[in-house]
């Protein structure tokens, strides 16, 4: 596909492929759906990320999940009648890395709170 401006924009889309991984690798800017999975995995990589969130869905988590990591500086969120405008808009020198995953938090809150009911509190 080729651009108003003469550039190329070279997009794959795919119905189903069993990994998108090096796919993923190699993309300068990933357009996904609002998963949690993709967009860690989008963001885990440092790759410019927007998101498209499925409005249909019944209390929406993508939309929670799309907005927040949006509100943190980490991606864009759209739906499908506002993603031109959010390309359009997009500044990603202002997003801000994915912090890395602690692994230590899940395993000290169950230690907190298994502590906390062996005294009976």
């Amino acid at each position: 596909m080729t651009t108003g401006r003469g550039n190329v924009l070279n997009v794959e889309a795919y119905d189903f492929k069993p990994s998108l991984h090096d796919d993923m690798i190699a993309a300068d800017l990933i357009i996904s759906h609002a998963g949690a999975g993709t967009m860690l995995e989008s963001l885990r990589l440092g790759k410019r990320l927007i998101v498209v969130v499925n409005e249909s869905l019944m209390e929406n988590h993508q939309a929670e999940l799309a907005e927040e990591m949006e509100r943190s500086n980490h991606s864009y969120a759209a739906t499908v009648s506002t993603l031109l405008d959010v390309i359009k808009r997009a500044d990603f020198s202002t997003r801000v890395p994915l912090p890395p995953p602690n692994s230590e938090a899940v395993p000290a809150v169950l230690k907190e709170e298994l502590l906390l009911r062996d005294l009976g509190r």
